[in-house]
C-alpha cells in the first residue's frame, strides 16, 4: 500500500542526524518526535565514506543484550527522496520497530549500510563523531551511551573547509 505523497513517516536517526539543526537543514519538515531504542544492534563506526572517513552504522548483531538509541523524526514523505540521496546506495532502507523511552512500539524506517561497504579500517572525522555525540547528548541518552561514541578514534579532516562546514559550533 503506498501513503499519499504530503503524508507523515517517522525515519529513526541514529548517527549524524541525531543532531536536530543537521537533520532539520536536511529535511525542513523534520521534527523530533521521540527516542528510542532497538534490540539487536550496535553503533559502530564502519561503513566507508566517500570522504575518506568512517560513517556511523546500525551493525546487527541479533543479541537482545545489544541496543542502538535513536532519534525518532516525523518527516513528510515527499522529502524522503531527498533523504535518499543524502545517504546515498550505500545504505539500504530497513523498516524497523522500535521501543520509544516513554515504552511505546512505533513503526519507523532507517538506514542500515550494505555489506559491501562495510569493514573498513577508516576512522571518523573529529566533526563527524562531535555531531553523534552532541545529538546524543541533546537527545538526553545515557551517559555510558555517550561515553561510548565519545571512546571512538577518531582522525582530523584535512579539507578545512569541509570541517568548518560540518562543525556547526558544537565544539
Amino acid at each position: 500500500m503506498s501513503r499519499p505523497y504530503g503524508e507523515l513517516s517517522h525515519y529513526f536517526g541514529y548517527g549524524s542526524n541525531l543532531f536536530v539543526q543537521r537533520m532539520v537543514e536536511r529535511i525542513p519538515s523534520a521534527k523530533p518526535v521521540a527516542t528510542a531504542l532497538v534490540s539487536g544492534y550496535r553503533l559502530r563506526f564502519e561503513k566507508s565514506g566517500q570522504d575518506g572517513s568512517s560513517k556511523a552504522n546500525m551493525h546487527y548483531t541479533g543479541m537482545a543484550d545489544h541496543t542502538i538509541r535513536g532519534a525518532i523524526y516525523s518527516i513528510r514523505m515527499s522529502e524522503k527522496p531527498i533523504l535518499d540521496v543524502i545517504e546515498g546506495d550505500a545504505y539500504k532502507t530497513h523498516n524497523l520497530m522500535v521501543t520509544t523511552d516513554a515504552g511505546d512500539q512505533m513503526r519507523v524506517f532507517a538506514y542500515i549500510a550494505r555489506q559491501s561497504v562495510i569493514g573498513s579500517t577508516l576512522r571518523p572525522f573529529s566533526w563527524y563523531r562531535a555531531l553523534v555525540l552532541e545529538g546524543a547528548r541533546s537527545h538526553g541518552f545515557p551517559d555510558g551511551y555517550c561515553d561510548s561514541i565519545a571512546a571512538i578514534e577518531v582522525v582530523e579532516d584535512h579539507d578545512r573547509d569541509r570541517d568548518v562546514l560540518n562543525r556547526y559550533g558544537v565544539l
